[in-house]
């Protein structure tokens, strides 16, 4: 059998989105409007009263943990995923997936540069990937 030389970092995309099976071609790259849009609607639906007592209650939960590495850990196992299932639900009528939500969320960085508005909305929507909430 003919060995293989596999090369590392791979030739297509990075090596984050290749082992989620989605190169960086596979990433549409959002007009302004569409980034002004998708932001808009993510707060929306962050901001939500009903999210809002879900998010603070896993963070509550999470803050009780004295050890703070634990406490992050904690926040990352169960408030992170709780705002990323609320963001996809939100947007899927834009067609973002698991795989593409957190380039879509730098995209969102990138067409805020320059927009003081957007840059405090994209700021926002940080810290709710963050646990931070108010």
């Amino acid at each position: 059998m003919p060995s293989q030389k596999l090369s590392w970092p791979p030739s297509t995309g990075s090596c984050c989105s290749v082992m989620q099976g989605q190169t960086a071609a596979d990433i549409r790259t959002l007009s302004p409007e569409e980034a002004k849009d998708i932001l808009e609607e993510a707060l929306a639906a962050l901001t939500q009263e009903a999210h809002l007592e879900q998010l603070k209650a896993a963070t509550l939960e999470c803050n009780a943990i004295e050890d703070p590495l634990a406490q992050h850990v904690a926040k990352m196992g169960k408030v992170l995923p709780m705002v990323r299932s609320m963001l996809l639900v939100a947007l899927a009528r834009h067609g973002i997936t698991e795989e593409a939500l957190m380039p879509i969320v730098l995209q969102l960085r990138t067409h805020a540069e320059g927009n003081a508005e957007m840059v405090q909305k994209v700021t926002r929507l940080m810290g709710f990937l963050e646990g931070q909430f108010a």
